[in-house]
C-alpha cells in the first residue's frame, strides 16, 4: 500500500518537474477579508495559487501557514478532470479517479467516494460530493457541495479559457473569498 502511493508521489514529482518547463502562466487567488464573512479560522487559506501548463493540465495548490493542499486536473475532450487517488477510510489503495471538475456544458453528477469516515471540515472536499457545472454569459462556475454536511461547498469561477479568477469555500456560517487581484 505505502509503495503504491510512495510511487505514486514520485511519478506525479517527475511529471511536475517536466512540466515546468512548459509552464505556460500562473495565478495566484488571494483572501478577500472585505467579501468574506469567518468565524472558524483554519477554513482560511492563506492563497490559492493555479499553474498552467501547456494548455492541458493545471495543478492547483491551497496554502496554509506554510503547507498546501494539492489538486492535479487533465485536460480530455475541452475538459478538465481531477486526478485523485481513491483510497478507503483504512488508507488501502483502490485506484486513481477521473472527476469532471470544469466544463463549458452545464451538467450535474454525485461524486461517490470510497471514503466513509471523516476527520476534518477539509475533508469533506474529498468525500461525496454534488457537482453542478453551470455556464452564465461568459462565466462558468464549478459548485462542489458536501453531500455529508451540504453547508460545505467549494465554488470556482472561470472563464472561456479556463483561468479561475475567484473560489468560495462556504461551511455553517462562514465564506472564504478568494479573487485574483488585477
Amino acid at each position: 500500500m505505502k509503495a503504491i502511493i510512495l510511487k505514486y508521489f514520485f511519478f506525479m514529482l517527475i511529471i511536475a518537474f517536466y512540466s515546468c518547463k512548459n509552464l505556460d502562466k500562473t495565478i495566484v487567488l488571494n483572501f478577500d477579508s472585505d467579501l468574506s464573512a469567518v468565524y472558524e479560522k483554519k477554513l482560511i487559506r492563506d492563497s490559492i495559487v493555479i499553474y498552467y501548463y501547456s494548455n492541458d493540465s493545471m495543478l492547483l495548490l491551497k496554502y496554509f501557514n506554510g503547507d498546501y493542499k494539492q489538486s492535479q486536473y487533465f485536460k480530455k475532450d475541452n475538459d478538465f478532470y481531477e486526478r485523485r487517488i481513491s483510497v478507503t477510510e483504512n488508507r488501502e489503495f483502490r485506484g486513481i479517479d477521473s472527476i469532471l471538475t470544469f466544463s463549458k456544458k452545464d451538467t450535474v453528477f454525485k461524486y461517490n467516494s470510497a471514503r466513509s469516515f471523516l476527520i476534518t471540515v477539509l475533508d469533506y472536499s474529498y468525500a461525496d460530493c454534488i457537482y453542478n457545472i453551470i455556464h452564465e454569459r461568459n462565466e462558468y462556475m464549478t459548485i462542489k457541495q458536501s453531500a455529508i454536511d451540504t453547508t460545505y461547498k467549494e465554488i470556482f469561477f472561470y472563464d472561456k479559457n479556463y483561468n479561475i479568477f475567484k473560489y468560495i469555500n462556504t461551511w455553517k456560517d462562514n465564506q472564504c473569498v478568494y479573487v485574483r487581484k488585477k
